[in-house]
């Protein structure tokens, strides 16, 4: 009978090192900007589909705006995660813990 790989033989992170990419709010918002939009063309509105977006200074209400709409949009807007009152933090760490499809 096999026996399951013991912990030397595992690879990943641990929890703590997860939770330490993760510290506060804006570090998951950042890391889900680089994993949405990698490079800096990239990111576009959903309303109207232009890349014609800047980022705000302050970052409120929301971080970007699209310049030909005028609409202020965030690393939420068009995703799965749009309605969703969680906080970004605890959805960055449910997404780098899932499994790979």
């Amino acid at each position: 009978m096999a026996k399951a790989p013991r912990r030397a033989h595992r690879k990943g992170i641990t929890l703590l090192e997860l939770f330490a990419m993760f510290p506060d709010e804006e570090s998951a918002a950042r890391w889900f900007e680089r994993v949405r939009w990698p490079q800096a063309g990239d990111r576009h509105c959903p309303r109207c589909g232009s890349a014609n977006t800047m980022e705000k200074e302050s970052r409120e209400p929301l971080p970007f705006r699209c310049r030909d709409c005028r609409m202020f949009l965030s690393v939420r807007h068009g995703s799965v995660i749009q309605g969703s009152r969680i906080p970004l933090r605890k959805w960055a760490v449910a997404s780098t813990c899932a499994p790979p499809a």
